[in-house]
């Protein structure tokens, strides 16, 4: 189940932008994406070719998090300001298409120039950001954990007709082969996985 989107595109990345802690837009995606799956809040990646259609944004209403998002293209800004026309909510961590998709500078501020649920984020907090939104009551997560083992992650799927709740180990680890490599004699393959019991915190 989607509660939330974020938007990676690689414009940015090819463009070689960085912040000023000299994390590119990837990094900034990353931070995010673990924080949400720490939080058993469900996610998807949302891509530059899809941020650009104007009719696939606005056809799901989970917020769109663009953080680091310096390099957009106008279709994409078009996207994302219908979508907060029409009643969207965007989290947004500066810069905000301060440059088109070809490193081009763009005139005027784009984020002032949309008006609806806009938040704004401060850089330093990123993803921990959520949790006064979230105490403001403008986002509510599905699933909830109040106790339980640690080390796991919940997630909330439909499967046919009913709702399921998947549990996801992620002190998996991965142990190497001592001897037998790749085909292409890069790396050594799998040869087993560990996972450590779970605890309570």
């Amino acid at each position: 189940v989607v509660e939330v989107r974020l938007v990676f595109t690689r414009a940015a990345r090819d463009n070689g932008w960085r912040d000023d802690l000299g994390r590119e837009h990837w990094d900034r995606v990353e931070r995010w994406s673990r924080y949400l799956l720490e939080k058993d809040i469900g996610y998807r990646f949302v891509t530059g070719d899809e941020l650009a259609d104007a009719d696939a944004v606005s056809a799901d209403a989970s917020p769109l998090v663009l953080d680091g998002c310096a390099h957009l293209s106008d279709a994409q800004c078009e996207s994302i300001r219908r979508f907060v026309a029409k009643g969207g909510s965007v989290w947004v961590v500066p810069p905000l298409a301060t440059h088109d998709q070809a490193a081009r500078p763009r005139a005027g501020n784009f984020l002032s120039q949309l008006d609806g649920n806009v938040t704004a984020l401060d850089i330093a907090q990123g993803p921990a950001a959520l949790v006064e939104i979230m105490e403001a009551g403008a986002f509510v997560p599905r699933i909830r954990r109040v106790s339980g083992p640690a080390g796991w992650r919940v997630r909330l799927r439909r499967h046919r007709d009913n709702w399921v709740i998947h549990l996801l180990n992620d002190q998996l680890k991965g142990v190497a082969h001592p001897t037998v490599r790749d085909r292409w004699l890069q790396s050594n393959v799998l040869q087993r996985i560990e996972a450590s019991a779970a605890h309570e915190p």
